[in-house]
């Protein structure tokens, strides 16, 4: 019997990408669940900054499941207001029917039928592997830009995370316990994962397209986002149970709003978050004036992981293939078109 594949979605506000992306995954996957609502703040810094607060993605959202969802795959959960995405992830876990499953935002879509291809690694590997494992690119400003990244202690031979990673890489070649690997990836930490990083093209990370829904895993939070963990151990520390595949391609369209609104709602969100006593208004501002020197060090790091320290940064030009939904998508071609 074919091993199942669920697609977990955060929604709120993401009127610009959600009916492309519902119409993208659902023939591909047998389980959708979407857990909507506002964080706390987002509404009152998205009123202030773009001047309106009104957000009609849960309009999307009950459309797509009246006119399309014909096979009963979509769970709805809604609520006014969520602390955090930790609140969110733990509440839609709760729903998960599947084999496999996997995370991914409205703005994040696959090349066309890789999605396919992910399902059949799963039926292929799913008593040897706990995990697939892929290449992202990140959009930035518009469809055809790209952040390239350049790692940073990582790469040094004398970093201790270097070595201990490399350790285990070379220690699971030499018992042939990695499901595929391309000999220029080697093992580095990413949010204190140990994935693959292609060091000849450092403008992808590496991110998972599948976690297998066994028992054990729960979510681990921190300021802002959360980390999927085992009770006896990260779901990734152990290489030999996980199926990478640097073919599979996953975008993430950075933003479809003009660059500095979207600047603007991301990091003033995500700086209140961390700094609750801080005004929104001194916030907007602090970070209108941040803009004005997007290529200072301190603007860089707004669009990256806390735990990167950016040494060289794009954009640069996307030449790679787009999913047929986003060749579809208005943005696309109002961005794309001279």
């Amino acid at each position: 019997m074919d091993k199942t594949l669920a697609i977990l979605y955060s929604l709120y506000d993401h009127q610009f990408f959600t009916p492309y992306n519902l119409e993208h995954v659902y023939d591909d996957v047998d389980q959708i669940i979407i857990a909507y609502g506002a964080f706390e703040y987002y509404p009152e810094i998205k009123k202030k900054i773009l001047g309106y607060g009104d957000d009609n993605t849960l309009e999307i959202v009950k459309k797509f499941i009246r006119d399309r969802d014909t096979e009963n795959k979509i769970k709805l959960i809604v609520q006014d207001v969520w602390p955090n995405y930790y609140s969110k992830r733990v509440e839609v876990q709760k729903h998960i029917d599947t084999d496999f499953f996997f995370n991914i935002g409205p703005d994040e879509v696959f090349i066309d039928n890789h999605i396919k291809k992910i399902k059949n690694i799963i039926n292929q590997y799913y008593d040897q592997i706990n995990a697939v494992y892929h290449p992202r690119i990140e959009f930035c400003h518009d469809f055809r830009h790209y952040w390239g990244t350049h790692n940073i202690d990582i790469n040094k031979p004398d970093s201790k995370l270097y070595n201990k990673y490399i350790d285990i890489l070379n220690q699971a070649k030499q018992e042939k316990r990695i499901i595929q690997i391309d000999e220029n990836y080697s093992a580095l930490p990413f949010y204190n994962r140990p994935v693959l990083w292609n060091i000849n093209d450092m403008s992808v990370i590496m991110t998972v397209s599948g976690y297998k829904n066994e028992e054990g895993l729960y979510w681990e939070r921190d300021d802002i986002d959360t980390s999927l963990c085992h009770f006896d151990s990260t779901p990734f520390d152990d290489l030999n149970i996980t199926y990478f595949d640097n073919n599979i391609i996953r975008h993430h369209y950075f933003t479809a709003q003009e660059p500095e609104l979207h600047f603007l709602q991301r990091v003033v969100y995500y700086n209140k978050v961390r700094q609750p006593e801080k005004k929104i208004d001194d916030l907007i501002a602090e970070k209108k004036e941040q803009y004005k020197n997007w290529n200072k060090e301190s603007i860089k790091n707004m669009f990256f992981s806390k735990n990167s320290r950016v040494k060289k940064s794009g954009p640069f030009e996307y030449k790679g293939e787009y999913p047929t939904v986003i060749k579809h998508h208005p943005c696309f071609w109002k961005k794309n078109i001279n």
